[in-house]
């Protein structure tokens, strides 16, 4: 089970100041700046944590300040794969968009193996059940090709190297 919700910032120019240490210490979540990692992750009385994520670039630290909500946001490669045919939910007043499950599967591929072995087995648990729900999809089946078609060839090789290795025959009759 996910204990984690990792938000993304994709632009920072574009957010609206807020305090958002205020707004989530009333809905009982302390704040932690972790000083080794350099970003910021909230943390719920029930052990919930919700932690902040934006683009790396090789101007950038492994983390950047976001001045307007006051965090640090850990900066992560690949990161814009999921900007792609990313969907747009409706929650209560807000609009949040939400990885695309054909790109969230080929970007959980792209960065296994820069993960520890526990993160990397996890994500495999999350690559095969949206597999598995979507075995049927004709859409699913053609975007997730569509999609790595497009991608670099040095992405396209770790992402086949890793079906390889996790023997993901399902995944594997898709992109190649």
């Amino acid at each position: 089970m996910t204990t984690d919700l990792d938000l993304y910032i994709p632009n920072k120019r574009n957010l609206k100041t807020c305090n958002i240490t205020n707004e989530l210490r009333h809905n009982s979540y302390i704040r932690y700046d972790d000083f080794l990692s350099n970003k910021t992750i909230f943390v719920s009385d029930k052990d919930f944590k919700i932690e902040f994520l934006t683009k790396y670039d090789r101007t950038m630290n492994n983390s950047i300040n976001i001045e307007k909500i006051n965090i640090y946001a850990e900066a992560l490669n690949y990161i814009s794969l999921l900007e792609i045919n990313e969907i747009s939910v409706n929650y209560k007043e807000y609009k949040v968009r939400v990885p695309n499950p054909a790109s969230f599967v080929l970007h959980k591929l792209l960065i296994s193996k820069d993960r520890s072995e526990e993160k990397q087995l996890k994500d495999l648990d999350s690559i095969l059940y949206i597999v598995d729900k979507f075995k049927n999809s004709l859409d699913f089946k053609s975007t997730i090709s569509l999609t790595f078609k497009e991608l670099p060839k040095k992405w396209k090789k770790k992402i086949i190297q890793t079906v390889e290795k996790y023997e993901i025959v399902k995944l594997k009759e898709i992109l190649i």
